[in-house]
């Protein structure tokens, strides 16, 4: 079942995503771990009339794999709660800092319709994985999260930094620093 809640800021519902990291540490050499993770967590707070925070989230928000390794992506606890994510790799530009650019979240859109996920169903999406074919490396390359763990190869060339959000919930963001 999908989120619960229907504060959805974008036309997602098929898409819920909701992450959150457990990090790997970088040595004291500097060298980054060939296997990062990455583990989607949350809770909820409210206080009726008053507010409701959404601590959902992807930890860790700053990450570091070496150029060909690979990430672990898996749910924590509370991290399915509001139902599924997506992890999607986007231009820093691209990344909601506002409660107004999370509310209108463009490159949402456009990663829900890449994944060919309809707005009006609760169906999965069509295409489970968006890749150019060359690992995941670039903005536009994505993937639909729904609790069961995944393997993503990194591809990114050593010095890049990678930045990630779920469409879903456009406020769990973080940074691989690629190594």
């Amino acid at each position: 079942m999908l989120g619960r809640r229907k504060l959805f800021v974008v036309p997602l519902a098929a898409l819920a995503v909701g992450g959150a990291a457990v990090g790997t540490a970088v040595a004291a050499s500097g060298s980054a771990p060939k296997v990062d993770k990455i583990q989607a967590v949350g809770s909820i707070k409210a206080k009726p009339g008053f507010y409701i925070q959404d601590m959902l989230r992807y930890t860790p928000y700053v990450s570091s794999v070496k150029s060909g390794g690979t990430i672990s992506l898996t749910a924590g606890k509370g991290g399915m709660q509001e139902g599924p994510h997506t992890f999607s790799l986007v231009k820093k530009s691209q990344l909601p800092k506002t409660a107004k650019q999370i509310n209108k979240c463009k490159v949402c859109g456009q990663i829900a319709q890449a994944h060919g996920a309809d707005p009006n169903s609760e169906a999965p999406p069509q295409k489970p994985f968006i890749d150019g074919g060359d690992g995941f490396n670039k903005p536009g390359d994505s993937t639909f999260f729904a609790g069961k763990a995944q393997k993503l190869k990194v591809t990114a060339k050593k010095g890049t930094t990678l930045y990630f959000m779920c469409a879903i919930h456009p406020w769990m963001q973080g940074s691989i620093k690629v190594r």
